[in-house]
């Protein structure tokens, strides 16, 4: 072990020792009896108030949304959690290796006291009301689980037996238990608080604190925090919520509190002793986020969870801090971590929704407790809805460009049941906060997110006045575009009785992001020209530049294969981010970026992209960008592709350049969603898709020293899920410079390839 190593660990275990100290401080029920007593009297102010939500109208309005069946899924501790299908995470119910965890054991501390009465109502779980526990630390996707008992700074993330530490992470993020709420606001049944209330003591006495891998990962203790506190609101009505429960739940919100103030994800101060281990291990300073500094997702998570948590127990003055701390950070990292178009720094769309839900769901928060932010903090979080809007295709589904752990803050709707790529919901809680009916119209109908994250009219003091803090938009009315009927919203934002609103979006660019959009009714492309940015982070990001998803008609034909999975397999991982896993050309079998195999957050920066030119029309939209990641090669090339969107033929013409000299091997791939693609005939090369409804044919114009190979790919619709679907691949293999021309056309029923092929040759010459 080297002089840094040693150093580092023993920085470790000195803030293990320092940390356990200021925890072994609150043992005892102390600080759970006066959080209890406090918080019960003074009623912190919530997203909304009262025994009831909104009245008679909240069971009307949420009536068919299935939370009472996904509750009873819940009961019975079956989870469909990234990719496992549905599975019984109970002790016992699966092939899990390693330690159990014993629910008599409830350990307050490391070696403390143990929180007073929890040990004899733990027991009396199983006999009383025939609970079964949870195995809160396996991962029940491989079979292998983490020990109990590990230093949370010690728990190995990677272990390299296709375990996945993501699977007790997402588990323990108890995003499920508002569903148990919301299931006990409808029917008042009195066994789903009583399952919250077990869950939670499960829980608390399977993860000592600072202990095991529930601990390892700031952000997740946040989002535990933020649902936690969610369910308790949901279920606080309950009589089973007894005093007994209420000391240890509110002692460990508040050690959650402790141990994320102790523990943010922001950037490290890096000693001369510590940096060059460090570079050792997570790869030099150019290509790894945490030595260059940059603050990510998680650091907002972990303010997120202690603006939460500092709201709640704000009856305490470390509460009060905490909310103070995180509501000014809140505003510096919009001003870090979001462009002024409104576009999420990390390179990822799905990373763009969970940032999206973390600032609005802690804005609003604030709001409703009187705190008010700067107005172009509030402009900067509303182009961030706006530009979900642009994204989101005219089936309501987000194209995955990027990283996709389907991660979320909160599931307050659609548990179980809604595809994780609709970011929807967004668009509906925007709406409702910054009065946008177009934003309404493209949300797809009413959401419930917007009535429990918006509140009652009339909310917004505990005196019952109206009137919405200094620096609120004041939108929270009952006519509300959210709240209306879905016709009476369409109508207002300007659209037809037969026509939704999405479907009348047009293109829109994203430079600072670096997303350009060209729409035209049910015709969707978006095309990826992130920008190289120093001050941005690259972990999330993949290698496609210049790549694109694209979809017409009934639905979404090339696509982003999507991540799949992260730490359970290195080697899927970094295949599902390479270049050749994109719609872009691959040169010489080389990245775009360069990435070492291992860490598996690690992205060079190589490809620089330029946009040459933007246009959107009536009639056409032109988008000509170059990226420069093969300029580094012996014999540099430079990609550049050109794409002319006919609006009223509803076509793509699309022009890859690649600009050099020498000879190269020029791989283009084109990625299908599941389903047939054959060769067309008609055409050298053309290819076509042979489905129901819309088909979509490529038809190469003048492809001289091109092969074509129609292969076997992969897609991955969700994290952890992966299907077979055909990848289209055209070669080159000769002297650069060389260009391949096609025609993305689509259609339906049949098609003559050869007149198509001698139309577009004309158009064609808009790109010459």
């Amino acid at each position: 072990m080297g002089t840094a190593e040693r150093a580092l660990r023993a920085y470790r275990d000195f803030k293990i020792r320092r940390l356990t100290r200021s925890i072994s401080g609150i043992e005892g029920d102390g600080i759970g009896t006066f959080l209890a007593r406090s918080v019960t009297a003074a009623k912190p102010r919530f997203f909304f108030s009262g025994d009831d939500l909104w009245g008679s109208s909240f069971g009307a309005l949420v009536q068919g949304d299935g939370y009472v069946a996904a509750a009873e899924t819940i009961m019975r501790h079956q989870f469909d959690l990234l990719g496992s299908g549905l599975t019984d995470v109970s002790v016992g119910m699966g092939d899990i290796r390693g330690e159990r965890s014993s629910i008599g054991d409830f350990p307050g501390t490391p070696g403390g006291k143990d929180i007073p009465g929890a040990r004899g109502r733990a027991g009396n779980h199983e006999a009383r009301y025939g609970y079964r526990r949870i195995d809160w630390h396996g991962d029940f996707h491989s079979g292998m689980r983490w020990e109990r008992d590990v230093p949370y700074t010690h728990v190995q993330i990677v272990k390299g037996n296709g375990s996945d530490i993501n699977v007790p992470w997402e588990l323990s993020r108890c995003q499920h238990l508002p569903v148990l709420g919301m299931a006990y606001r409808m029917t008042g049944e009195e066994r789903y608080p009583l399952e919250f209330m077990h869950q939670v003591i499960d829980w608390i006495g399977a993860n000592p604190p600072l202990r095991g891998v529930n601990w390892a990962c700031p952000m997740h203790v946040a989002i535990r925090a933020v649902n936690w506190i969610w369910a308790y609101y949901l279920c606080a009505a309950s009589p089973n919520l007894d005093a007994a429960f209420l000391v240890a739940f509110f002692r460990s919100l508040y050690v959650h509190g402790v141990f994320l103030r102790a523990n943010l994800e922001r950037p490290p101060r890096l000693t001369p002793l510590v940096r060059p281990f460090l570079e050792n291990r997570l790869g030099d300073g150019t290509t790894n986020d945490v030595l260059r500094g940059l603050s990510t997702n998680h650091y907002l998570g972990d303010l997120v969870g202690l603006l939460y948590l500092g709201t709640f127990l704000s009856a305490c003055r470390e509460g009060r801090k905490w909310r103070a701390f995180a509501t000014r950070e809140l505003v510096n990292e919009m001003k870090v971590q979001v462009y002024p178009d409104g576009v999420d720094y990390e390179g990822s769309l799905n990373y763009h929704r969970l940032v999206c839900e973390f600032f609005l769901s802690a804005t609003l928060l604030c709001l409703h407790s009187g705190i008010s932010f700067p107005a172009w903090y509030m402009e900067r979080l509303e182009k961030m809805v706006e530009f979900a809007m642009y994204y989101t295709r005219p089936d309501g589904i987000a194209p995955q460009i990027g990283d996709n752990d389907d991660g979320r803050l909160h599931i307050l709707e659609g548990y179980g049941e809604r595809d994780t790529h609709d970011h929807r919901h967004l668009l509906a809680v925007g709406a409702g906060l910054f009065a946008r009916p177009d934003l309404a119209g493209a949300a797809g109908g009413f959401h419930v997110e917007t009535l429990l994250l918006m509140g009652a009219p009339g909310e917004w003091s505990e005196s019952g006045e109206s009137s919405p803090p200094a620096g609120a938009p004041a939108v929270f009315r009952e006519e509300s575009p959210t709240l209306l009927p879905r016709t009476a919203v369409e109508k207002e934002a300007g659209c037809s009785e037969t026509e939704s609103y999405g479907g009348r979006l047009s293109s829109r660019s994203f430079p600072r992001g670096g997303y350009y959009i060209m729409r035209r009714s049910d015709l969707y492309m978006i095309v990826d020209c992130v920008p190289d940015d120093p001050r941005a982070p690259s972990g999330h990001k993949h290698n496609s530049r210049l790549s694109f998803e694209l979809y017409a008609g009934d639905k979404v034909f090339i696509v982003d294969p999507g991540a799949y999975v992260y730490t359970a397999d290195a080697e899927m991982r970094n295949a599902f981010r390479s270049t050749r896993y994109h719609n872009t050309v691959v040169v010489d079998g080389r990245e775009q970026n360069e990435f070492p195999a291992y860490p598996l957050f690690n992205m060079g920066r190589d490809a620089r992209v330029v946009v040459n030119l933007w246009e959107a029309g009536e009639d056409r939209d032109i988008l000509d960008a170059e990226h420069h990641g093969y300029a580094r090669l012996e014999k540099p090339v430079i990609h550049r592709r050109q794409i002319l969107f006919l609006k009223r033929k509803g076509c793509w013409v699309v022009k890859d350049i690649l600009e050099g000299e020498g000879a190269h091997r020029c791989d283009l791939y084109y990625h299908f969603a599941p389903m047939r693609v054959e060769p067309a005939g008609g055409s050298p090369l053309a290819v076509r898709t042979r489905t129901r409804g819309t088909d979509l044919a490529i038809i190469p114009l003048r492809p001289e020293g091109w092969a074509l190979q129609i292969e076997e790919g992969w897609v991955s619709s969700r994290y952890g899920v992966r299907e077979r679907a055909p990848v289209v691949r055209y070669r080159m293999e000769g002297e650069a410079p060389t260009t391949f021309r096609s025609v993305l056309h689509p259609f339906r029923g049949e098609i003559d390839i050869a007149e198509v092929a001698g139309e577009a040759a004309n158009l064609a010459e808009c790109l010459e």
